[in-house]
C-alpha cells in the first residue's frame, strides 16, 4: 500500500475527513513533483562538473515505468514553486502598502543570481557604486540591466569554465552597494545574506540564512530557511516546499504573520496562537501595530516563529 493509498483508507475509515484527506492528497503530489525538479538540477550539476572517466558497469536492468499518482476526488489547490529559470521578475513600483507585491521600496535596483551551484555568501559595501565580487582567485562579472545587474561569466569560456547556459560551481562572495536587492533563479546550494535589504526569487536546493532583511518575496523547493526581518509596511511571503522555516521578526517591526505547514508542526509563543489540525498547523499573530503581513508556508516541514533578535 502507498502513501495515496493508506490517505484513501484513512478517509475511508473514518479517522480523516474528505478534505483532509485532499490536503494530503495535495501535499503528497507536490512533494513528489518537487523531487522532480531536483531530479532535473541535479542533472544539471553533474553535467556542470568534469568527472573522472569511469570504467564501464554492466547494464542494469529496466525499472519499470513509475505509476502515475491515482486520483482521490477533487484536490485542494496548490500553489506552484516559481518556475527556474524564468524571466527577472520586475520590480515592484507601487508605493501601497496595501499592493499584494509591495514587499520592496519603490525603484529598488536587484543582482540577479541564476544558473548556480555552491556557497554564496552577500554583504553591503557602503563604499561600492556597483556590486563586485569574487570566486576563488578570480573577479565576478557583472552585466547592467534595466533592473540593476546580473551576474555573468567573463569570456567566452568564462571564470566557470563554461558559457553561459551552464550551472556556475563554486563558491562565490559578492558585495553590494547600499539599498539592492538580490534576486535568485535556478539557484542551488547554500545561501548568506547580510545586510541585505530585499530578497527575491527561488532557491532550487540549499539552505537560506538571510539577516536583517525589509522585505522578502521568496520560494525554496527543498532546504532550510532562517530570515530575520525588520517589517513595517507591505506584504511578504516565504514557502518552502520540503524543509523548515525560522523566521525572526527584530525591534521595530509591526507586522501581521500567518504561518501554515500542511505536514508537520508550528511552534509559536503569544502573541501567536496555533491552531492544531490533523496533520498540520496554522497560526496567526501581531507584532506591534501589524501594518506589514507576512506569510509563511511550508508544505511538509516545520516553522518556528518569534520576535526578539538574531540567535548568533
Amino acid at each position: 500500500m502507498d502513501e495515496l493509498e493508506r490517505v484513501a483508507q484513512m478517509v475511508a475509515d473514518g479517522r480523516i475527513t474528505a478534505e483532509e484527506g485532499d490536503r494530503l492528497i495535495a501535499v503528497l503530489r507536490s512533494v513528489q513533483a518537487t523531487s522532480e525538479e531536483l531530479d532535473e538540477t541535479t542533472a544539471h550539476l553533474e553535467d556542470a562538473v568534469p568527472a573522472e572517466p569511469a570504467p564501464p558497469l554492466p547494464p542494469l536492468p529496466a525499472a519499470p515505468p513509475r505509476a502515475p499518482l491515482p486520483p482521490l476526488g477533487p484536490t485542494a489547490a496548490v500553489p506552484e514553486a516559481a518556475a527556474l529559470g524564468s524571466p527577472p521578475m520586475q520590480a515592484r513600483t507601487s508605493g501601497n502598502a496595501a499592493a499584494d507585491d509591495d514587499f520592496a521600496a519603490p525603484g529598488t535596483k536587484w543582482v540577479r543570481v541564476d544558473l548556480l551551484a555552491g556557497n554564496l555568501t552577500v554583504n553591503v559595501d557602503p563604499t561600492l557604486t556597483a556590486p563586485a565580487g569574487r570566486s576563488g582567485s578570480s573577479d565576478l562579472s557583472f552585466e547592467a540591466t534595466a533592473y540593476g545587474y546580473r551576474l555573468v561569466s567573463s569570456g567566452p569560456q568564462g571564470i566557470f569554465g563554461g558559457v553561459l547556459g551552464k550551472f556556475r560551481t563554486g563558491d562565490f562572495t559578492v558585495s553590494l552597494p547600499v539599498g539592492f536587492g538580490v534576486e535568485l533563479a535556478k539557484t542551488a546550494g547554500d545561501i548568506e545574506l547580510r545586510g541585505v535589504p530585499y530578497l527575491r526569487g527561488t532557491l532550487s536546493a540549499g539552505d537560506l540564512d538571510a539577516f536583517g532583511l525589509k522585505g522578502v518575496d521568496f520560494t525554496a523547493l527543498a532546504g532550510d530557511v532562517y530570515v530575520s526581518l525588520t517589517l513595517t509596511e507591505g506584504r511578504h511571503r516565504v514557502d518552502t516546499k520540503v524543509g523548515d522555516i525560522e523566521a525572526v521578526l527584530l525591534p521595530g517591526s509591526n507586522a501581521t504573520v500567518k504561518a501554515e505547514v500542511s505536514v508537520g508542526q508550528i511552534s509559536a509563543e503569544a502573541p501567536f496562537k496555533t491552531e492544531r489540525r490533523t496533520v498540520g498547523q496554522r497560526t496567526e499573530g501581531a507584532v506591534g501595530t501589524g501594518t506589514a503581513a507576512l506569510d509563511l508556508r511550508v508544505m511538509a516541514g516545520s516553522i518556528e516563529v518569534r520576535s526578539g533578535v538574531d540567535d548568533e
